[in-house]
């Protein structure tokens, strides 16, 4: 087998390289996906149904926003410790520029834009990726086969926390890939006749680095988190009431003479806009300090931004970035943070120690930032956030026509369901793709580090996930991050086919055949490509008594109009699951209430293990079924009244 030539680790990687317009121009592949995408969010976006926990999950993302203006709602939330809301706080500030351009659209397909828009993120990092192992054709097709799946479309508009988060953990490591390799020592040239030694210079970056990322700190809190501010005002309210004495209170009577007949609210307005003009003074005193330590690196501005740009750090901490958002979507992301960490170790080796601390660092900053949570005992709320991994062990999950617990699913539940979720072309290419890894690791063809990081990436959280006992169910909801690998596995397999294939156009032939199935399946589900099964499990019609179609419900979005036209006014409405994702698309004199007190509704929304539960003891009957492929996904059942 050919092996692919791997670019040198010495091979220059920064900003100034990637971003470059050369660079860019050769992956048009990927950019017209890109252009696909943008163009068929406005036209589709609108016609996804709720998921399961999209309404609760909005509303942390609107109180997470409001923490920063001095809000205190979000602290008082239930599920905190769960996972962090770095992108339901970015959904809910970017659904309002989407309101902005759809102002008809529902918040619901607002935030369905953003999670598709996070797609496409996830799209480019693929892509990345599969260039560290194939050719720029081939990481285009695997790239393509992956945004024409059924399963990765329909995931990446409902799903708001799963599929955002395998496109940002696909991030962290493509990135954190490329930062390793540009972590190399930095060019010393001066001016002639001035040229410094390679260790001053590294040593002159990283100090600036350092500065940089404390001023950055305190600006963060001078502007946004406010610990300053609200310190300054609980010692102005104790010197004013006598708490505190000495120099302070003689400073304070010094100043405030009148104390004594002037109100503590007058003082603190006036700290206030002290404070804020202290804020503006530093800031702008602090930009000239940080320029004045890149110029030292470089004795001009305009070297100095280039600098900056163009060397190791930019590329280090954007990968740190990274990592730190992701660990705020899901802290399953600290996987990314190893494989990236092992990748530094192994090449840098003792070198690894600053690059590896500032990464870590900007890491440890971002989550902390994105997540309030963490605010006042970070590494004991984080450490019981870990805990929450294992919550829901008793949600029911149908699997291959049994029903398991989600702490108890057998070691074949992800391999088995992705070989029946996924189109047949990508399930082939990605174990033709398993034999040529394993070729090349035989016989070392390639570069044998990044081939193991990719098998770890595919192989290392399933052991892990079920090692410390975390719930999966939904079928492969949870675990969408573990698909990227695959699909640069099947990447490998395509780069092996159009090795053989002479003819360009054999290969664009190929390429069409192998992402039909997935297009074909898209338009027939639309809107609901996340239930699609495969011809290996029967196609929807075969694995509808062997696993849960729709597991999230997103069909209640149709099945509400059904109820808009058929019932009664002032009619009550059951439905399985969270029933305020119901209550938006119903008419305003229905009310939507919970299964639990489906005794007093007229009719009944049946979705997920709903649909196995007979009903007519109750008075229901079956009035209409929403079905894809012979396939029923939901039910709307009307209470018959007897005599």
């Amino acid at each position: 087998m050919a092996a692919h030539p791997v670019e040198p680790v010495s091979t220059r990687r920064d900003l100034c390289r990637i971003l470059s317009v050369s660079m860019l121009a050769r992956h048009w592949p990927l950019w017209i996906l890109l252009a696909v995408g943008l163009i068929l969010i406005p036209l589709i976006g609108d016609d996804f149904g709720a998921q399961w926990d999209d309404l609760a999950n909005a509303k942390i993302g609107a109180a997470a926003l409001r923490v920063y203006i001095g809000d205190r709602t979000y602290f008082t939330l239930p599920s905190q410790a769960d996972h962090g809301p770095f992108f339901f706080t970015l959904s809910a500030a970017g659904s309002k520029v989407v309101g902005v351009l759809c102002p008809e659209w529902r918040g619901l397909d607002r935030r369905h834009v953003m999670n598709a828009l996070a797609l496409l993120v996830g799209l480019c990092a693929l892509y990345a990726v599969c260039l560290r192992f194939t050719g720029r054709r081939a990481a285009a097709v695997a790239t393509w086969l992956f945004a024409t799946q059924p399963l990765i479309l329909g995931n990446g508009f409902v799903n708001q926390k799963d599929a955002p988060f395998m496109a940002f953990f696909a991030a962290s490591v493509a990135v954190g890939m490329y930062a390793a390799d540009a972590w190399a020592p930095p060019r010393a040239s001066r001016a002639a006749g001035e040229i410094e030694s390679p260790a001053t210079t590294r040593r002159r970056t990283g100090v600036a680095w350092a500065w940089t990322i404390l001023v950055a700190l305190i600006l963060a809190d001078l502007w946004i988190v406010g610990w300053t501010r609200q310190a300054a005002q609980t010692m102005l309210s104790r010197v004013y009431s006598g708490e505190v004495g000495g120099w302070l209170r003689g400073l304070f009577l010094l100043v405030a003479t009148d104390s004594y007949k002037t109100p503590l609210a007058l003082y603190q307005e006036k700290m206030t806009t002290l404070f804020l003009w202290g804020c503006l003074a530093f800031t702008l005193a602090s930009f000239a300090f940080v320029l004045w330590s890149w110029c030292r690196v470089s004795r001009t501005i305009r070297q100095a931004t280039r600098t900056c740009l163009a060397g190791p750090y930019p590329l280090l901490i954007l990968a740190g970035v990274c990592l730190g958002c992701t660990i705020s979507i899901r802290q399953y992301a600290l996987l990314a943070g190893g494989l990236v960490g092992a990748l530094f170790l192994i090449r840098a080796r003792r070198r690894s120690l600053l690059p590896l601390g500032l990464y870590g660092l900007a890491a440890c900053l971002a989550s902390y930032a994105t997540w309030p949570f963490l605010w006042g005992d970070p590494v004991n709320r984080f450490v019981q956030s870990l805990g929450r991994t294992d919550a829901y062990r008793d949600t029911t999950v149908l699997f291959r026509g049994q029903v398991f617990e989600s702490g108890s699913l057998p070691w074949t539940y992800v391999p088995q369901l992705a070989g029946v979720e996924l189109t047949e072309p990508a399930v082939v290419l990605i174990l033709v793709g398993c034999a040529i890894l394993a070729w090349r690791v035989r016989t070392r063809e390639g570069n044998p580090l990044e081939q193991a990081l990719l098998l770890i990436w595919l192989v290392l959280p399933i052991i892990a996930i079920r090692a410390v006992g975390a719930t999966i169910y939904d079928n492969l909801r949870h675990v969408l991050f573990l698909l990227p690998p695959a699909f640069v596995l099947s990447g490998l397999a395509v780069e092996w086919i159009f090795s053989r294939l002479p003819s360009r156009w054999l290969r664009i032939v190929l390429t069409a055949m192998l992402l039909l199935p997935g297009l074909v399946a898209i338009v027939r589900l639309h809107p609901y490509e996340s239930s699609y099964f495969n011809s290996f499990a029967g196609g929807l019609s075969g694995a509808a008594d062997d696993y849960y179609l729709d597991p999230m419900c997103i069909t209640y979005r149709e099945a509400a109009g059904i109820v808009n036209d058929v019932a009664a006014p002032n009619a009550v409405v059951s439905a399985e699951g969270p029933h305020d994702n119901v209550a938006p698309f119903v008419r305003e004199d229905i009310k939507v209430v919970s299964s639990f007190n489906r005794g007093r509704a007229a009719y009944l929304l049946a979705c997920k293990r709903m649909l196995f539960t007979d009903f007519s003891e109750e008075g229901f009957v079956v009035r209409q079924e929403i079905t894809r492929d012979g396939a029923v996904l939901a039910r709307l059942l009307e209470r018959v009244e007897t005599e």
